[in-house]
């Protein structure tokens, strides 16, 4: 696989940033899972793709006092999630969003997390007999609002 990342300043109060990271996990030869031939499946968990970018604008309102706004997409490609590739989670990304003040000493910001409430399955394990499915998976973090307010010392 190969990672690659870049993060730019094309102005003062602007920052660029992204991330692409590419893999090619497949089991050898001869690999077995539970007396069963998975050789050239793909590895459970393993994305071919992931990408994320985004930017953070910041101004200056006085010396003391800056406003900031960011977003950021990641996106994560189709995945299995046992050995045998039998079940698998679609290609999803999520969105991200926040603004804020900061100053010396304090902080204050509103988010969102997964702003356009994309459905995924992160996680899921075989357990035959429990889900129609033959599976039993995590569903992943719906939309979230929320403040953080902080305090630096």
């Amino acid at each position: 696989g190969v990672e690659v990342e870049l993060m730019a300043r094309p102005m003062a109060g602007i920052d660029l940033f992204g991330a692409f990271g590419y893999t090619h996990a497949r089991f050898g030869d001869g690999t077995t899972s539970s007396g069963a031939d998975v050789s050239g499946n793909e590895l459970p968990f393993t994305p071919d793709f992931t990408v994320s970018f985004g930017a953070q604008v910041t101004r200056e309102v006085t010396s003391q006092v800056s406003l900031y706004g960011r977003g950021d997409v990641t996106a994560y490609g189709a995945f299995h999630y046992d050995e045998a590739n039998s079940a698998s989670q679609e290609a999803y990304s999520l969105v991200n969003l926040r603004a804020g003040a900061r100053g010396r000493l304090v902080f204050a910001e509103m988010w969102v997390r997964n702003a356009f409430d994309a459905r995924y399955v992160p996680l899921a394990f075989a357990y035959q007999g429990l889900a129609p499915s033959g599976f039993v998976g995590e569903p992943g973090r719906p939309r979230t609002f929320g403040i953080s307010l902080g305090l630096a010392f």
